[in-house]
């Protein structure tokens, strides 16, 4: 029986595939390389910022801009690694913009400039709902502060948007195990997952673009507590 490939294996090996291509050729001795080949030498302090990056790198998610990125194998025990993926958002504002790659489905489709555009007029939108609001009192100077700031991770920021767009709004930090939810977990609301990994936010996507369900949601939390 042939074993199942998933689709974070399958991307590690198209990434990371180094295996040698063998041609028979006729060849002219005068222009062989020669069998011995001086060992290269790498001075470390020349090395490219990114293979520094690398090598540094100690987080679950390896963050590469604007790529999709493995999923640890680990949360296997949650939901099928072919059907869901996470990717490099932009890194400066990579929670509201994993928020939003989750949320809206045409997200991902927009360009650069687009995306930038679209964030802008949620926060208008968020501090305008914000300023009307009569229930949302607790916090909401802080909340306010924070919008303007570009904060969005603010736990005041998450737990007022948590409940203008009706959504469980769930931090899974993969390098802690733990896992953050600012409001209460309202099994009327659909769950929104966004993973942490060091200091960097990712979106928790389904390829065909449905909600995880709350009682995977709810396993999850109780993994990672």
């Amino acid at each position: 029986m042939a074993m199942a490939v998933t689709l974070n294996e399958i991307t590690k090996y198209v990434k990371h595939n180094n295996s040698d291509v063998k041609f028979d050729i006729n060849t002219v001795p005068e222009f062989e390389q020669p069998m011995k080949i001086p060992q290269k030498v790498v001075n470390p302090e020349r090395l490219l910022a990114d293979e520094q990056e690398k090598t540094l790198d100690t987080n679950v998610l390896k963050y590469r801009r604007d790529e999709i990125i493995n999923l640890p194998s680990f949360l296997d025990k949650f939901f099928d690694l072919n059907n869901y993926y996470t990717f490099g958002v932009l890194q400066e504002e990579s929670f509201i913009y994993s928020l939003s790659y989750v949320v809206d489905p045409n997200f991902k489709f927009l360009s650069e400039t687009d995306q930038t555009s679209l964030v802008a007029d949620k926060k208008m939108e968020y501090l305008e709902s914000l300023g009307g609001s009569t229930d949302f009192k607790k916090g909401k100077t802080e909340a306010t502060k924070a919008l303007h700031a570009n904060n969005y991770s603010n736990s005041r920021v998450v737990e007022f948007i948590s409940g203008h767009l009706s959504r469980n709004i769930i931090v899974l930090d993969l390098n802690e195990k733990t896992h953050t939810i600012y409001r209460e977990f309202n099994g009327e609301f659909t769950t929104v997952v966004v993973l942490k990994s060091g200091t960097t936010f990712f979106p928790l996507s389904c390829i065909d673009g449905s909600d995880i369900s709350n009682s995977t949601a709810i396993s999850m939390m109780k993994f990672f507590k």
